[in-house]
């Protein structure tokens, strides 16, 4: 660098070469100064217009890219057998010292080749090398991996380091009152502390381990969703906001507002760490390693100024209505409900009329830095450790989720086996672990919960239930059941978010802004650490309460059809989703991806997802994408590359040109815009890591952290691609599916199946007494069927 600031350049060619170097020491190391040196000072706008509009990128494009000095030849093999006559040493013969090269422009013509077979060959010779005298720049690429895996850690601006420590992450509750919250009904209690599925009926036995009532489920037609209470988000929740008054809290939110955008710094933290899948079973064939693209998709939010507070609400721009979101809400009644209150909620039920007012709901709130934050409870048992709070979710089978739009096709889909690729158990974990467990942990840690109660079904019968701890959700996302790593991570994510606002507040006070979050994965070309990018919009109330109600009144008729038995098909494009939702009926919504549970090979993220939930594979290519507020034709490679090209910045000149990104239909760039680049660096008993790995309550581990604000050309092209990647992923998750894809139709085929064979099994029961291992009467004490009744049937 320093002899190229020595030579006499013009500014504008002296900062060219300065970030063409940039961009040539990852891929050549220090010869990277010599390479470029070579360059004719004639050529060097030529580069640049190569470069920077639409050219081949020397470190993106896959062909060979040359670049000649007039007047000159190529060098051969015979030049290279004299390198005494002064000209450019080979790869070999460049001394891998410290000490700066300085050798001349070589008087006879020489070819630049930085890509393809030469870029290769140059690659192999440093993998190759001796160790030579001497401190090398950069150590090579084996050294690399030995040392730090296929991990860098990133390189920060010391004078703009922020550091986190233990006590920055911690999560103090506010105490507010006595909280009343149901148990379990119908003795389920016992699945809380039993390891693995507990499955309503023994397959082999045909005895039922519940109450046979839970089966078959009370359609959403029959249930009167008009008893329960409202939905209320951070925004519209008045006492949240005077707890924060009187706290001296600044932001609030709620678990089912911010666990998208906390997930977003997970990616980033832990370097997009594979999910752990030890504890599946060895014949299990995992799709992927990788969370689900809908998972990974960039986040939104809205933070909504309200009296003196900011208030977190989620973006609800693209949610959709299904049939999921209702029967999540009358399965909770279901489960913590004795069966003469929960058939008070019957339509026909005469005591309907009668039904208690329901509970205000009830919550726990904690505060980390300047937040506050509300958790709904679900249900509550003494005997689990710590607060003795757990969460509800339900899960409906593979074939069910993919199938949203038409679902009935799709509910004769079954789950037969513990263990198995389909129609199993095992694989209802894997698509959770892909696409839930992330948030679902997030969740609970905010709730101060231990763990999580999943129901499975698929719309008409319930199949078993699962009591998954928040350690096993921790084995499963960090590789460790110390909740030391995950509670930590939880923390520092919080306290950058709140760093964030801060920053977006000051620059836009009293304003209501929307949110976007998005963590972009390491490239070995251009960016060789996870970074994440957030974008800071102001709005009026006005457009956002218009994004909010978006297709608000399509809602509510597919609801209509749905509560009172019609065609649910005749409302396709569905919109947002209504404020009369549970926490957990918003989450049900958030969670639906036909793409969750897809085929993905491991070594690729840019793979669409949802090979086997009916994604078709044109999703490849190009896919259109209509949204509320755009009409968008685009692919993940176009947006990746055009990505690519909007980080190269030679000069303000240049960046006077963005590159070009999918058209929204109108021009933004004259919106007030704030930006961020956010970068993190991870330090465990002093030593820098990669990510953090087997953490224990006695290590040391800071964060260090780096916050960019990013030039307003830059900013408006990059949120540009933001948006139409969030509209990609999220909008391809509700199109209609292709009938002719092949894995929808074997997933159809699987439940069409399954349909006569439950028709089968329903015949056999006919004939048949049920038998059910013991159950609770109102003292809860154990029953026991008649012994002869039980051995007639084991006869039989």
């Amino acid at each position: 660098m320093e002899a190229l600031i020595q030579q006499e350049f013009s500014a504008d060619e002296l900062e060219l070469k300065k970030q063409m170097l940039l961009f040539f020491r990852p891929l050549y190391g220090r010869q990277a100064q010599r390479l470029l040196d070579e360059f004719a000072d004639g050529k060097l706008n030529e580069v640049a217009e190569a470069l920077t509009l639409g050219g081949p990128h020397p470190l993106i494009s896959s062909k060979e890219v040359t670049q000649e000095v007039p007047g000159t030849q190529d060098v051969g093999d015979k030049h290279r057998e004299k390198p005494d006559t002064g000209h450019p040493a080979t790869n070999d013969q460049i001394p891998r010292t410290a000490e700066p090269v300085t050798e001349s422009l070589p008087e006879k013509p020489v070819r630049l080749v930085v890509q393809g077979k030469e870029k290769q060959r140059l690659l192999d010779a440093d993998r190759s090398a001796p160790h030579q005298p001497g401190t090398p720049t950069k150590p090579r690429l084996q050294e690399r991996e030995e040392q730090q895996g296929s991990l860098k850690i990133a390189d920060l601006d010391p004078a703009c380091v922020k550091e986190l420590e233990a006590a920055d992450a911690r999560l103090d509750p506010v105490i507010v009152e006595d909280i009343d919250v149901r148990s379990l009904s119908f003795d389920l209690s016992r699945v809380l502390f039993n390891p693995g599925v507990y499955q309503l009926r023994d397959p082999r036995s045909r005895v039922y381990n519940f109450d046979p009532y839970l089966e078959k489920i009370m359609p959403v037609t029959e249930f009167n969703f008009d008893a329960l209470n409202e939905y209320i988000t951070s925004s519209d929740d008045g006492k949240l906001r005077g707890l924060a008054l009187q706290n001296n809290q600044r932001y609030t939110g709620s678990s089912s507002s911010m666990t998208s955008t906390i997930a977003q710094f997970h990616f980033l933290i832990s370097a997009f760490r594979e999910i752990n899948l030890d504890s599946l079973s060895r014949g299990f064939k995992p799709d992927s390693t990788n969370f689900t693209r809908l998972t990974r998709a960039p986040s939104a939010v809205f933070l909504r100024w309200r009296d003196g507070v900011y208030a977190l609400d989620a973006d609800k721009e693209f949610d959709s209505a299904n049939i999921l979101m209702s029967l999540g809400r009358s399965l909770e009644k279901l489960l913590t409900l004795e069966k003469d209150d929960f058939e008070k909620y019957r339509k026909s039920a005469r005591g309907g009329a009668n039904l208690e007012a329901e509970k205000p709901e009830q919550y726990h709130y904690g505060r980390i830095g300047k937040f506050l934050m509300r958790s709904q409870l679900d249900a509550y048992d003494s005997r689990l450790p710590g607060s003795g709070m757990f969460d509800l979710k339900t899960r409906a089978v593979a074939a069910v989720r993919m199938s949203l739009d038409d679902h009935e096709p799709a509910q004769g889909y079954q789950i037969k086996e513990r263990f198995g690729q389909w129609e199993s158990y095992e694989r209802e974990y894997y698509d959770m672990i892909r696409s839930a467990f992330l948030k679902y942990s997030l969740q609970v840690r905010m709730g101060r919960m231990d763990g999580i109660f999943v129901a499975f079904h698929n719309i008409e019968r319930m199949f078993g239930f699962q009591y998954i701890s928040l350690p096993e959700m921790d084995m499963a996302l960090h590789g460790q059941t110390d909740p030391t790593l995950g509670d930590r991570e939880f923390g520092f994510s919080v306290k950058i978010l709140e760093d964030v606002f801060d920053r977006a507040t000051a620059r836009f006070p009293g304003q209501t802004l929307r949110f976007h979050f998005e963590t972009r994965e390491a490239t070995a070309k251009l960016e060789p650490v996870p970074y994440m990018n957030i974008f800071a919009e102001p709005m009026s109330e006005e457009d956002v309460d218009e994004i909010q109600r978006a297709s608000k009144e399509e809602m509510a008729a597919y609801e209509q059809r749905i509560f009172n038995g019609l065609d649910p098909k005749g409302d396709k494009a569905m919109g947002d989703q209504p404020s009369t939702n549970t926490d957990l009926t918003e989450e049900e919504s958030q969670l639906w991806e036909p793409a969750t549970d897809g085929s993905e090979t491991a070594s690729s993220h840019q793979q669409p997802e949802g090979a086997q939930e009916g994604v078709a594979k044109q999703s490849e290519g190009s896919t259109k994408v209509t949204g509320a507020t755009s009409s968008i034709q685009t692919s993940d490679a176009n947006v990746d590359f055009l990505e690519s090209l909007s980080e190269l910045e030679f000069s303000s000149a240049n960046e006077g040109t963005p590159s070009s990104g999918p058209s929204e239909g109108h021009d933004d760039s004259s919106k007030p815009l704030m930006a961020f680049k956010v970068m993190v660096r991870s330090s465990v008993n002093g030593k820098p890591v990669g990510r953090p790995a087997n953490l224990g309550a006695s290590d040391d581990w800071k964060l260090e952290y780096t916050i960019e604000e990013l030039p307003a050309v830059r900013a408006a092209s990059k949120y540009r691609l933001c948006k139409s990647r969030r509209a990609a992923a999220l909008k391809l998750a509700m199109q209609e599916r292709d009938g002719r894809d092949y894995f929808r139709e074997r997933l159809l085929r699987m439940s069409q199946a399954g349909e006569k064979w439950r028709q089968q099994q329903d015949e056999l029961d006919a004939q048949r007494e049920q038998i059910v291992l013991y159950g609770l009467d109102g003292q809860g004490q154990r029953q026991v069927p008649n012994g002869s009744n039980v051995q007639q049937q084991i006869q039989e």
